[in-house]
């Protein structure tokens, strides 16, 4: 499945105009911990990251890395693969919907798909995204008790630079309801608070990040929260 996904993304961008400009993008960090949606995949230990995306007339095609030297379990080596298209409503709203697929080489039978659809809005200092991210029924989504289902996932993402100086400001949020929430019922709500300071290529960001699953039963864990520290690059 994740070789012809790759195929069908890389066949999409071969597709397009010669003469279009592709434009390439990226960063690498290293987090004190890798939270996914307000939880932690790497067991709270540090984790080295990497993302690349190439995108040419609205097409894209993106990747990404997340490797834990120490701990982090079978789950400590995570590769990404994403396709999607881009387009642009107006001069300030752009619609984005694509394609992910979650590769764990070190566990057996944790790989899917997912899809996502975001609306993004940009002015000035400013932007905002929100959006639904959708995996449907697949062999490896399975509960707590071992049935399987599929995922849904709904998030908004403000971010506010400081005019003058190096920091902005960022606000995330997000409900998740399914196999990945951790809840028998009621879902689970997870967000960010967090601040970056950059200096060309070069940042460093510190947020809050926290889960809450309201209606957690007996042995289902209410609420978990803590800091992630990040340095990273752009390029």
């Amino acid at each position: 499945m994740r070789v012809r996904f790759l195929l069908v993304a890389a066949g999409l961008l071969a597709a397009t105009p010669a003469a279009a400009q592709v434009d390439v993008s990226g960063e690498a960090e290293a987090v004190s911990d890798y939270r996914y949606r307000g939880l932690s995949l790497s067991d709270g230990h540090p984790a080295l990251q990497a993302s690349v995306e190439a995108e040419v007339a609205g097409l894209y095609l993106g990747g990404f890395g997340s490797w834990v030297p120490h701990g982090g379990g079978s789950t400590g080596l995570e590769l990404d693969a994403t396709a999607g298209y881009r387009v642009a409503l107006d001069a300030q709203l752009t619609l984005d919907g694509g394609v992910t697929y979650y590769l764990y080489p070190r566990a057996r039978d944790c790989d899917y798909a997912e899809a996502i659809a975001a609306l993004g809005w940009e002015r000035g200092d400013t932007n905002a995204r929100a959006g639904l991210a959708y995996a449907p029924r697949q062999p490896t989504l399975v509960d707590a008790d071992g049935a399987r289902g599929d995922n849904l996932y709904g998030f908004a993402a403000f971010e506010q630079a400081i005019a003058g100086t190096p920091l902005s400001l960022t606000l995330e949020g997000g409900y998740e309801s399914g196999v990945f929430d951790g809840a028998a019922r009621g879902g689970k709500l997870d967000w960010r608070a967090g601040v970056t300071v950059s200096r060309g290529r070069l940042y460093a960001s510190a947020g809050y990040v926290g889960v809450l699953r309201p209606r957690a039963v007996e042995g289902e864990r209410r609420a978990e929260h803590g800091l992630v520290f990040a340095l990273g690059r752009r390029f």
